[in-house]
């Protein structure tokens, strides 16, 4: 997923989120997500949920 963003300095930069991601799921499975602060996890939910579709690969 990549994200329009500003860097330090007010530049605009792309942000690149949760890059190379494979999960598998299947119906009635319960999964944690664990991860350090910024790590993705988020992003990752959101993606799942098609709030923020993905900008490439598929769910």
């Amino acid at each position: 997923m990549v994200f329009d963003g500003k860097d330090n300095a007010g530049h605009r930069v792309k942000i690149h989120a949760c890059r190379e991601v494979d999960v598998d799921l299947r119906r009635g499975e319960i999964v944690a997500l664990v991860g350090e602060s910024g790590s993705g996890k988020s992003t990752l939910a959101r993606a799942f949920s098609l709030v923020h579709p993905p900008t490439a690969g598929r769910i």
